[in-house]
């Protein structure tokens, strides 16, 4: 991971490279973490520094959005910050992703299906003054409405009713708009798609000549297998974090769980170039 990191910034930034190592490396997510606790401020060179509130999502906290995973993801954006104009994040929640996007200088849309977290994404946008544009919609393989089932002890896990084979402590049932991903995605030159076990049927849904790239977080391994399967299928090629981000050749290689972290997704040969 730290090599990955490492080829990412000492090719990134036209700053000084001790600062942008601060400001990626395991002290500063720390003391950012700190900072987020005493009064909401973020600090990451090359980005600037920007408000991202203290949040408790049940057992989830916003400070636990910063983390090695996620800070590759922010370095990744800001490496190609030139190669992108038009972005989503699909699967925002509170919007740091969009958050950083949007300081990349991308146009960013974000889409966040809850209710409840929306209304404190729409907090976090307006707090920065940011041109992002929320959608509050889910992302599958189809349009129209869908039960949803709210985890509140982890909202970060909420998902489209169905999605997750086990669900732990107490729950809500409400319905929410879903939006197919087939239908947005030649809009996007990059999707973040982080959708909580429907990002298999939404990438399987894709029929179009795919030109946009995508970052994918993986839930199980019968989403994996659908990614793998039709992006073959698409003749795009896969980058697996859980290989340090080299290239797929076989199923083996892929991420069966979000603890063997993601994917990226590309009609190009190399990720890096």
């Amino acid at each position: 991971m730290n090599q990955i990191i490492d080829i990412l910034i000492n090719t990134s930034f036209n700053i000084n490279s001790k600062e942008v190592k601060n400001s990626f490396d395991i002290n500063s997510i720390i003391q950012n973490c700190n900072s987020i606790k005493k009064n909401g401020k973020v600090n990451l060179a090359p980005l600037g520094s920007f408000y991202f509130p203290y949040t408790e999502l049940g057992s989830i906290k916003s400070t636990d959005f910063f983390n090695l995973n996620e800070i590759v993801m922010f370095a990744y954006y800001w490496r190609f910050k030139d190669r992108y104009e038009k972005t989503a994040d699909m699967g925002s929640c509170l919007g740091l992703h969009s958050l950083v996007m949007e300081k990349c200088g991308f146009d960013v849309d974000c889409y966040e299906p809850d209710p409840e977290t929306f209304k404190k994404l729409i907090f976090n946008l307006k707090k920065n003054n940011l041109k992002v544009n929320p959608i509050n919609s889910a992302i599958s393989d189809f349009n129209g409405k869908s039960n949803f089932t709210r985890l509140n002890n982890n909202s970060t896990g909420s998902h489209i009713s169905g999605m997750k084979k086990k669900v732990y402590g107490s729950i809500e049932e409400l319905e929410i708009e879903v939006i197919n991903l087939d239908s947005v995605v030649n809009q996007y030159d990059l999707i973040k798609l982080d959708i909580e076990g429907s990002e298999g049927l939404a990438f399987d849904s894709l029929t179009k000549n795919i030109k946009t790239d995508f970052f994918i977080e993986i839930h199980n391994e019968t989403n994996s297998k659908k990614i793998f399967d039709k992006s073959v299928k698409l003749g795009l090629n896969i980058f697996s974090q859980k290989i340090e981000w080299g290239k797929v050749d076989n199923f083996n290689m892929m991420p069966l769980n979000y603890r063997e972290g993601g994917v990226f997704i590309t009609k190009r040969d190399s990720m890096f170039d």
